[in-house]
């Protein structure tokens, strides 16, 4: 019980944190019924199928910014335009992306996911056409050089401080009780087959032995991060402050994403009140037989 009380604060009497315990040890019993007889398709259907989207987008999204660039071939992709001291720049970034995974622990709890993603989506589209847009304009400036590694530290803190550590937080929160680790494994597998699609078309996007785009690649992926902006804006819920019961009741209820945060919970699902532990999917949770208690509200 202490823990939840550090975890909620002093705000929550001692009756809410009972409430909440007994709901999440009643949910773990129930999750190990249901996990078993569990299978992959089901992720695919009715509200699951929204939440797995969900988690794709998210996980997909890391690498249509252009992460893998940033991370694996920016020393390579500045020494194409001349600037050869790839110490100090892989030094810099680094510096960046501490600095950022940092910030993000303060952000995720006080700021919330859905407004973090918002925000690091938009920087990091704007950073990135900035970036093409002054190496085009200036090419061989030792001062646009400067500029287009300040843009990428500002791509790299911003994506430190919000996609990069909140991504796998909401995807460990979207999928159901009872699918949880089948949906985040279908993010990351969706992840690791963009990123490896990414990784190896970008050495043929910079090399001059082929599609030869140099600095252009950033428009490539600033306009992939704009379609990642607002795919974000349009179906990302926010999740702070929300248990798990909550968030299952609200996406068994279809709540659109923008109205998740100011969504109030009464438990109830499809005009029936759903007790405890409970409140999953009633269909489902019948066809395998799981003990599912509703009143008529």
């Amino acid at each position: 019980m202490s823990a939840f009380q550090k975890v909620r604060g002093s705000s929550w009497t001692e009756i809410e944190l009972e409430q909440e315990l007994q709901e999440v040890v009643a949910f773990t019993e129930l999750e190990k019924d249901l996990e078993g007889s569990s299978s992959y398709a089901e992720c695919f259907k009715s509200t699951d199928l929204r939440r797995t989207l969900l988690g794709v987008m998210i996980m997909t999204g890391q690498q249509f910014m252009g992460i893998a660039f940033i991370s694996g071939y920016a020393t390579y992709f500045f020494a194409l335009i001349g600037y050869t001291d790839a110490f100090i720049i892989n030094v810099i970034l680094n510096c960046c992306a501490v600095a950022g995974s940092i910030v993000s622990f303060p952000l995720v709890r006080y700021v919330g996911r859905r407004s973090i993603m918002i925000v690091g989506a938009a920087v990091n589209c704007i950073s990135m056409m900035l970036f093409s847009a002054i190496a085009q304009a200036k090419p061989g400036d030792p001062r646009a050089a400067k500029a287009l590694i300040a843009f990428i530290c500002i791509y790299t803190f911003s994506f430190a401080a919000s996609w990069g550590p909140v991504g796998p937080v909401l995807v460990g929160e979207i999928p159901s009780n009872r699918l949880r680790s089948k949906g985040v494994a279908c993010a990351f597998a969706s992840s690791w087959i963009v990123a490896l699609s990414v990784a190896t078309s970008i050495p043929y996007l910079l090399s001059p032995e082929y599609a030869n785009l140099g600095t252009k690649v950033g428009f490539i992926f600033g306009s992939l991060t704009f379609f990642v902006f607002i795919a974000t804006y349009l179906w990302l819920p926010e999740t702070k402050d929300r248990t798990l019961e909550e968030i299952d009741e609200m996406f068994l209820n279809r709540v659109p994403a923008r109205k998740f945060a100011s969504y109030t919970c009464t438990g109830e699902v499809d005009g029936h009140i759903v007790t405890g532990a409970l409140r999953s999917e009633s269909n489902a949770v019948a066809n395998k037989q799981a003990v599912v208690a509703i009143e008529e509200a």
